[in-house]
This record gives C-alpha cells, sequence and structure tokens, in this order.
C-alpha cells in the first residue's frame, strides 16, 4: 500500500516485498493441510478449496471493479490493501486466542 501511495523508483520493490515469504507460507499451509485430512478426503478438499477460492475471487473482483469504475483504479487497489490488512489483524487476533486456548503440540 506504501508503494501504491507514494510512486516513485522504490515502488516496484517494495511492491516485490509482499512476496518475499511466500514460500515459507505456502509450504507450511500446504504441510497443515496434509496432515488434517486423511488420504480419502485430501483430494475432494483440495477441490473444495480450490472451488470456494475461484468463487469468492471472482466476487471479489466483481466489487473492486464496480470501486474502480465508480472512483479511479487506484481507489480500487487502496481499498483492497486496506481490506487485506484487516483480514490479516482479524485472523492473527483469532489464531492469538486459539494458540491461548489450544497450544500447538510440538512432535
Amino acid at each position: 500500500m506504501f508503494a501504491l501511495v507514494l510512486n516513485n523508483t522504490f515502488s516496484p520493490f517494495i511492491m516485490a516485498l509482499r512476496n518475499m515469504c511466500w514460500g515459507v507460507s505456502d509450504t507450511a499451509k500446504t504441510d497443515i493441510l496434509q496432515q488434517e485430512f486423511s488420504d480419502n478426503q485430501r483430494a475432494t478438499m483440495q477441490s473444495i478449496i480450490s472451488l470456494i477460492k475461484g468463487i469468492l475471487g471472482a466476487i471479489v473482483m466483481y466489487l473492486f471493479g464496480v470501486i474502480a469504475d465508480i472512483s479511479d483504479p487506484k481507489m480500487a487497489v487502496v481499498t483492497a490493501m486496506t481490506v487485506k490488512i484487516m483480514v490479516l489483524i482479524v485472523s492473527f487476533i483469532i489464531l492469538r486466542k486459539g494458540k491461548k486456548t489450544n497450544p500447538l503440540k510440538m512432535k
């Protein structure tokens, strides 16, 4: 969001920082999904997750397209980043509460 508001030569590098931990987080997500579902459930659950992501992605892109049509594309991107930050904060709060009540057991 900072790179979007402050357009300069460093903007591409600031935008690239967002994806710096993608590999680690994707591996962790895959590992958790592998542990949570049995072999019989895994393919079905991955298909359901993929379907829901596609449907929600289409809805969100449509809504941000409407925002871009009403105002301008920059406002739509700022709105998207603001919503993403709010979701991140809410997820962090939920995960923190869950960690206090049910800490992860290390193998």
